[in-house]
Protein backbone atom coordinates (compact mmCIF):
# COMPACT_ATOMS: atom_id res chain seq x y z
CA UNK A 1 0.00 0.00 0.00
CA UNK A 2 3.13 2.63 0.63
CA UNK A 3 4.66 1.48 -1.95
CA UNK A 4 1.85 2.31 -4.32
CA UNK A 5 0.97 5.75 -2.82
CA UNK A 6 4.66 6.71 -3.56
CA UNK A 7 4.59 5.56 -6.85
CA UNK A 8 1.36 7.65 -7.11
CA UNK A 9 2.55 11.02 -5.99
CA UNK A 10 5.93 10.42 -7.63
CA UNK A 11 3.87 9.93 -11.15
CA UNK A 12 1.96 12.98 -10.72
CA UNK A 13 4.76 15.64 -9.60
CA UNK A 14 6.53 14.21 -12.93
CA UNK A 15 3.40 14.89 -14.76
CA UNK A 16 2.61 18.17 -12.82
CA UNK A 17 6.17 19.05 -14.09
CA UNK A 18 6.11 18.36 -17.28
CA UNK A 19 3.10 19.74 -18.26
CA UNK A 20 3.19 23.14 -16.87
CA UNK A 21 3.62 25.86 -18.74
CA UNK A 22 3.60 29.75 -17.73
CA UNK A 23 1.05 31.76 -18.43
CA UNK A 24 1.08 35.76 -19.20
CA UNK A 25 -2.24 37.08 -18.19
CA UNK A 26 -1.78 40.29 -20.27
CA UNK A 27 -0.50 38.91 -23.39
CA UNK A 28 -4.35 38.28 -25.02
CA UNK A 29 -5.33 39.16 -28.55
CA UNK A 30 -7.65 42.06 -27.41
CA UNK A 31 -4.37 43.87 -25.82
CA UNK A 32 -2.61 43.37 -28.37
CA UNK A 33 -5.31 44.39 -30.89
CA UNK A 34 -5.41 47.92 -29.10
CA UNK A 35 -1.32 48.33 -29.62
CA UNK A 36 -2.55 48.33 -33.41
CA UNK A 37 -3.83 51.43 -35.53
CA UNK A 38 -4.77 48.22 -38.20
CA UNK A 39 -8.23 48.25 -36.77
CA UNK A 40 -11.29 48.99 -39.27
CA UNK A 41 -13.13 51.91 -39.21
CA UNK A 42 -16.29 53.56 -41.17
CA UNK A 43 -15.27 56.64 -43.06
CA UNK A 44 -18.20 58.46 -42.19
CA UNK A 45 -20.26 61.59 -44.40
CA UNK A 46 -18.67 64.75 -44.61
CA UNK A 47 -21.71 66.34 -42.32
CA UNK A 48 -20.56 63.98 -39.75
CA UNK A 49 -18.80 66.48 -36.87
CA UNK A 50 -18.71 63.50 -34.18
CA UNK A 51 -18.27 60.40 -33.85
CA UNK A 52 -18.20 58.31 -30.66
CA UNK A 53 -17.93 54.53 -29.80
CA UNK A 54 -19.82 52.93 -26.38
CA UNK A 55 -18.60 49.40 -25.33
CA UNK A 56 -21.04 48.02 -22.08
CA UNK A 57 -19.77 45.98 -19.64
CA UNK A 58 -20.68 42.00 -20.46
CA UNK A 59 -21.23 39.30 -18.65
CA UNK A 60 -17.47 38.64 -18.44
CA UNK A 61 -16.84 42.08 -17.02
CA UNK A 62 -16.15 41.97 -13.17
CA UNK A 63 -15.17 45.61 -12.64
CA UNK A 64 -15.78 47.55 -16.08
CA UNK A 65 -18.91 49.13 -16.47
CA UNK A 66 -18.73 51.33 -19.59
CA UNK A 67 -15.97 52.70 -22.18
CA UNK A 68 -16.56 55.39 -24.36
CA UNK A 69 -14.32 57.30 -26.63
CA UNK A 70 -15.45 60.51 -29.09
CA UNK A 71 -13.51 62.50 -31.44
CA UNK A 72 -14.73 66.04 -32.70
CA UNK A 73 -14.69 68.95 -34.43
CA UNK A 74 -14.17 71.45 -32.20
CA UNK A 75 -14.10 74.42 -34.68
CA UNK A 76 -11.01 76.33 -35.89
CA UNK A 77 -9.21 73.74 -36.31
CA UNK A 78 -9.50 72.04 -33.15
CA UNK A 79 -10.02 68.51 -33.07
CA UNK A 80 -11.48 66.98 -29.65
CA UNK A 81 -10.54 63.48 -28.37
CA UNK A 82 -11.97 62.10 -25.25
CA UNK A 83 -12.31 58.85 -23.76
CA UNK A 84 -13.90 57.89 -20.09
CA UNK A 85 -14.33 54.50 -18.30
CA UNK A 86 -16.45 53.51 -15.16
CA UNK A 87 -16.84 50.62 -13.29
CA UNK A 88 -18.78 48.72 -11.36
CA UNK A 89 -16.84 48.46 -7.71
CA UNK A 90 -13.78 50.43 -7.14
CA UNK A 91 -10.37 49.45 -8.42
CA UNK A 92 -6.82 49.81 -7.35
CA UNK A 93 -5.48 51.18 -10.99
CA UNK A 94 -7.21 52.28 -14.10
CA UNK A 95 -5.32 53.60 -17.05
CA UNK A 96 -6.48 55.42 -20.31
CA UNK A 97 -4.49 55.87 -23.36
CA UNK A 98 -6.04 57.80 -26.05
CA UNK A 99 -4.79 57.62 -29.75
CA UNK A 100 -5.65 60.46 -32.83
CA UNK A 101 -5.69 58.61 -35.95
CA UNK A 102 -5.43 60.12 -39.58
CA UNK A 103 -6.86 58.41 -42.39
CA UNK A 104 -3.57 58.01 -45.25
CA UNK A 105 -5.94 57.39 -48.23
CA UNK A 106 -2.59 56.65 -50.28
CA UNK A 107 -1.59 53.29 -47.81
CA UNK A 108 -5.56 52.59 -47.07
CA UNK A 109 -4.42 52.95 -43.26
CA UNK A 110 -4.45 54.48 -40.07
CA UNK A 111 -1.83 56.10 -38.75
CA UNK A 112 -1.26 57.42 -34.77
CA UNK A 113 -0.88 61.54 -35.10
CA UNK A 114 -1.16 62.11 -31.43
CA UNK A 115 -1.69 60.24 -28.10
CA UNK A 116 -2.27 61.00 -24.15
CA UNK A 117 -1.80 58.68 -21.81
CA UNK A 118 -3.04 59.05 -18.14
CA UNK A 119 -3.33 56.22 -14.78
CA UNK A 120 -5.55 56.68 -11.94
CA UNK A 121 -5.26 55.50 -8.58
CA UNK A 122 -7.34 56.11 -5.69
CA UNK A 123 -5.43 58.14 -3.80
CA UNK A 124 -5.70 60.58 -6.12
CA UNK A 125 -9.80 60.89 -5.77
CA UNK A 126 -11.38 62.81 -2.74
CA UNK A 127 -13.31 59.50 -1.41
CA UNK A 128 -10.19 57.59 -1.90
CA UNK A 129 -12.22 55.36 -4.03
CA UNK A 130 -11.42 54.74 -8.08
CA UNK A 131 -15.00 54.52 -9.84
CA UNK A 132 -14.46 56.52 -13.10
CA UNK A 133 -11.84 57.64 -14.96
CA UNK A 134 -11.53 60.14 -17.92
CA UNK A 135 -9.33 62.03 -20.12
CA UNK A 136 -9.41 64.27 -23.02
CA UNK A 137 -6.94 66.29 -25.41
CA UNK A 138 -6.98 68.96 -27.86
CA UNK A 139 -5.19 68.92 -30.70
CA UNK A 140 -4.64 72.09 -33.63
CA UNK A 141 -1.10 71.02 -35.10
CA UNK A 142 -3.36 68.41 -37.71
CA UNK A 143 -3.94 69.49 -41.21
CA UNK A 144 -7.74 69.81 -41.81
CA UNK A 145 -9.42 67.92 -44.78
CA UNK A 146 -8.47 64.70 -43.50
CA UNK A 147 -10.69 61.84 -41.39
CA UNK A 148 -9.22 61.58 -38.34
CA UNK A 149 -10.82 58.92 -35.56
CA UNK A 150 -10.04 58.13 -31.84
CA UNK A 151 -9.09 54.81 -30.40
CA UNK A 152 -8.62 54.35 -26.68
CA UNK A 153 -7.39 51.36 -24.55
CA UNK A 154 -9.62 51.20 -21.10
CA UNK A 155 -7.33 49.47 -18.55
CA UNK A 156 -8.25 48.18 -14.92
CA UNK A 157 -6.37 46.65 -11.86
CA UNK A 158 -8.36 45.17 -9.34
CA UNK A 159 -8.80 42.71 -6.51
CA UNK A 160 -4.80 42.57 -6.16
CA UNK A 161 -4.51 40.49 -9.50
CA UNK A 162 -7.73 40.56 -11.56
CA UNK A 163 -7.02 43.38 -14.94
CA UNK A 164 -9.24 43.76 -17.75
CA UNK A 165 -8.87 45.98 -20.84
CA UNK A 166 -11.52 47.01 -23.67
CA UNK A 167 -10.67 49.25 -26.62
CA UNK A 168 -12.99 51.77 -28.34
CA UNK A 169 -12.76 53.36 -31.46
CA UNK A 170 -14.90 55.62 -33.60
CA UNK A 171 -15.52 56.10 -37.12
CA UNK A 172 -13.44 58.58 -39.26
CA UNK A 173 -15.18 61.99 -39.54
CA UNK A 174 -13.65 64.66 -42.34
CA UNK A 175 -12.07 67.91 -40.54
CA UNK A 176 -13.09 70.76 -42.17
CA UNK A 177 -12.30 74.16 -40.92
CA UNK A 178 -15.39 75.58 -39.37
CA UNK A 179 -14.90 79.13 -37.70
Amino acid sequence: MKKTLKKTIIISLIFTILLSRTVFARDVQQYNDAKSANVHSVLLPKEEKVSYDIVYGSAKSTALGTAVCSVANDGKGVIRVWAETTMFKPVDWAGITLYLEQWDEKNKAWRIVAEAEKEFLPKDEADGELTSATLEMSVSDQPMGYYYRARALHELEFDGDWYEIRVTKTDGILMEYVP
